[in-house]
């Protein structure tokens, strides 16, 4: 193995001053077309560009004109005669008869226009601004977002927070909420905890808005802390080499050992001939959006938007439908979140 402790040395992270790392309130009232177009999503969902009214963009993105008819699971014996199974009920829309899955007779059905009302009176209130709304599979998963009125700048980067709330109507995923930062430059969207969800509940359970309410509260706090970890990463510079190290460690993390700053050469290899290190390198090098910005260049924090960049974008997908659920509610997001990690635990050494 080769050692690389000289690269991945323990300095100091240059600081900034406090007053410019607080949270601050966005004018929210004035932000969602602006918004809208910036965020990328592909072809998944609708974007709320303020040009209707909350109701109304709940038909439009196919949240509130439709609910989920719960019925028996049936079927004809070699007799001819119809049983149900009694443990089991098949979910299907309203509307057009399709189906979404098929559930235990425990499953605790959450409907779509529960998941996009949640956010009503939050949005009335002036504390947030729904953004975003969908179905995935036709109605079989579904999903709001909602910008909250706090962001962070990081030079030339504006940062807004958002929650996500998402849940499923066929078995596959538990309903849950999610604190997710966006960097405008690239759209890349990060949680700002170490979980995927600020709030899970399974399909056992009946779904509580007041619990989700109470743990909001908590996020802006959250929110700060992780303001102050995007500064520290963009405040330690990295050579080309360190870049091309720790951009290989995120995509087999057998390459590197951390702790010693050693390197398996044969695992460095495999990392390198990789799909995802040509991208991310390419996208750190600047490729990527934002790339060539004062704090992106040549720093930790370009190296964690090359990351999430990658995996919020360019990632190799079935669909968008597909990329979107990974980036923002699976191995995507879980990806995102243990670059952070490590490049944060690497920048405060």
């Amino acid at each position: 193995m080769t050692n690389y402790t000289h690269l991945i040395a323990r300095t100091a992270a240059a600081t900034t001053p406090a007053h410019e790392r607080t949270l601050h309130q966005v004018a929210l009232k004035r932000a969602p077309a602006d918004v809208a177009r910036r965020l990328n999503f592909g072809t998944v969902g609708s974007f709320y560009d303020g040009s209707v009214s909350f109701e109304q963009f709940g038909r439009d993105a196919g949240l509130t004109n439709w609910a989920i008819h719960e019925s028996p699971v049936q079927y004809h014996d070699a007799h001819g005669a119809l049983r149900s199974v009694a443990d089991k009920k098949v979910l299907s829309r309203d509307d057009s008869g399709a189906r979404l899955g098929v559930v235990g007779d425990k499953y605790k059905t959450v409907q779509p226009g529960d998941v996009y009302g949640f956010f009503k009176e939050f949005a009335d209130a002036g504390q947030m601004q729904i953004t975003h709304a969908g179905l995935i599979s036709g109605g079989e998963k579904f999903f709001a977002l909602a910008q909250v009125d706090a962001s962070f700048t990081l030079g030339d980067d504006a940062h807004l927070g958002f929650i996500s709330l998402r849940t499923s109507a066929d078995g596959s995923s538990a309903t849950e909420a999610a604190f997710i930062d966006y960097r405008l430059a690239c759209t890349n969207g990060l949680h700002i905890t170490n979980e995927r969800a600020i709030y899970r509940v399974s399909h056992r359970s009946m779904f509580d808005a007041q619990a989700l309410r109470s743990k909001l509260v908590e996020c802006r706090a959250d929110y700060q802390v992780y303001a102050d970890d995007m500064y520290a990463l963009a405040a330690k510079p990295v050579t080309p080499e360190m870049a091309g190290i720790i951009i290989a460690g995120l995509v087999n993390p057998a390459a590197v050992d951390y702790a010693t700053g050693a390197v398996d050469g044969i695992a460095m290899d495999k990392a390198r001939e990789s799909k995802g290190f040509a991208s991310m390198l390419s996208l750190f090098s600047g490729a990527g959006r934002g790339a060539m910005h004062d704090n992106s260049r040549g720093t930790m924090y370009g190296i964690l938007q090359a990351a999430t960049e990658y995996y919020s974008h360019h990632v190799a997908a079935r669909s968008d439908e597909n990329r979107f659920a990974s980036a923002h509610f699976a191995a995507g997001a879980k990806k995102k979140i243990l670059a952070r990690d490590l490049l944060v635990d690497l920048a405060r050494r």
